[in-house]
């Protein structure tokens, strides 16, 4: 198949293969995270928010190149990390979805999956929140009620009951 497939030009202001061997490394950075698992830019591009396989995650300043704020939190590993608004969140192997508040020093729990969380989404409006667990289940959230609206089960891709 990838045979068949017509190479496409790169685009203009692009940089090629010998561009980029021309890169120098900056910087490089002691952080927390173990095994960096998942990040996320913030709306304003200028807070990272990241995850890592040793449970760690925590808020890094791109302005002030270090780490603003390290959330504390024993739920295992992190498989998943969004900004809901300015709100960070996070999704850990435990099943745990945290909404932290703005400081990072306090947050919400909610466990609506019957096993590990794997990944979240959240929604343009930052109200709502999304994540996929092991249990072949998706939920919705109300971030404002910090609770589930809709949880949905499948198996091998069909959805067989809606939750409300």
């Amino acid at each position: 198949m990838s045979a068949s497939r017509r190479k496409r030009a790169i685009p203009q202001g692009w940089t090629d293969a010998e561009g980029v061997s021309d890169f120098k490394l900056l910087r490089t950075l002691e952080t927390p995270f173990s095994g960096a698992s998942s990040l996320d830019l913030d709306v304003t591009s200028e807070l990272v928010l990241v995850g890592g396989a040793n449970g760690s995650s925590g808020i890094y300043s791109l302005a002030q190149e270090d780490m603003a704020t390290i959330l504390n939190a024993s739920d295992g590993a992190i498989v998943d990390v969004a900004w809901a608004g300015r709100n960070a969140t996070t999704a850990s192997a435990g099943g745990v979805l945290r909404i932290w508040d703005q400081q990072g020093s306090d947050s919400t729990t909610i466990k609506a999956h019957s096993g590990g969380l794997k990944a979240l989404a959240a929604h343009p409006r930052d109200d709502l929140l999304a994540s996929v667990g092991e249990d072949k289940s998706w939920v919705v959230y109300d971030l404002e009620a910090s609770k589930p609206v809709i949880q949905a089960y499948g198996e091998d891709g069909m959805f067989y009951g809606l939750l409300g």
